[in-house]
């Protein structure tokens, strides 16, 4: 019902901080049955080892995306930094999965809490506030990792964003870390309507889904 409300003002959804494939599949069959030429991508919240909330493996996961023509992105959001490369190493290993991630947008956009809050299928931010944000994550820091990110031998990111705590300061970094490096058919891309690229600012988000992800990065991989 969602989506078919949707579809007539909707470019594309975003299925995002799935916990498991089933979960994923789920949003896909209402896609399906509300928008039948939707296109999703699907991003899914990996624990501090890279698997999934339930403990799927992640390439796992991105293999089984692939038999839905709905698909136009896969990728991680809502997880710690550091578990991204876990997450997205997998696919390295797994011909079929990293054929499918090849064909179609790389998402990433982590969130800025502890190990310990980004655990188990029952994780949420609805009770965190400001001072559960990781000091250790500066926007250096988030601009690093967002540049390991992008610039993977195989399969580097195309779309990098900030979920929860990633706040307009880390994403101006990265914009300005990643604009001087990328090629000549990549682009800087700014989501938010009302953001702006010179400054990195956007209009205040809830804390969750949206935390500070307004600007991303956007490369043509």
């Amino acid at each position: 019902m969602l989506a078919r409300a949707m579809a007539p003002y909707v470019d594309l959804f975003v299925c995002e901080t799935m916990s498991c494939p089933e979960e994923a599949a789920s949003a896909l069959k209402g896609l399906k049955e509300g928008c039948p030429d939707g296109k999703a991508w699907v991003c899914f919240a990996v624990d501090s080892e890279g698997k999934c909330r339930d403990g799927t493996p992640f390439n796992l996961a991105v293999r089984q995306l692939s038999t839905s023509s709905h698909v136009s992105g896969v990728g991680v959001n809502c997880c710690i930094p550091e578990a991204v490369e876990l997450a997205v190493a997998t696919l390295d290993t797994d011909p079929q999965a990293s054929a499918f991630a090849s064909s179609v947008e790389r998402v990433v956009y982590a969130n800025a809490y502890p190990k310990e809050h980004n655990e188990g299928v029952e994780f949420n931010t609805e009770n965190l506030d400001d001072e559960d944000v990781r000091k250790d994550l500066t926007a250096e820091h988030y601009a690093e990792s967002a540049e390991k990110w992008a610039n993977r031998s195989t399969l580097p990111f195309t779309f990098i964003g900030g979920c929860c705590g990633i706040l307009p300061h880390h994403i101006k970094l990265v914009a300005a870390s990643l604009k001087p490096k990328q090629r000549a058919d990549t682009r800087c891309a700014t989501q938010h309507p009302q953001a702006s690229p010179s400054s990195g600012s956007i209009p205040k988000q809830p804390k969750h889904g949206g935390g500070g992800g307004g600007s991303g990065y956007h490369g043509g991989g």
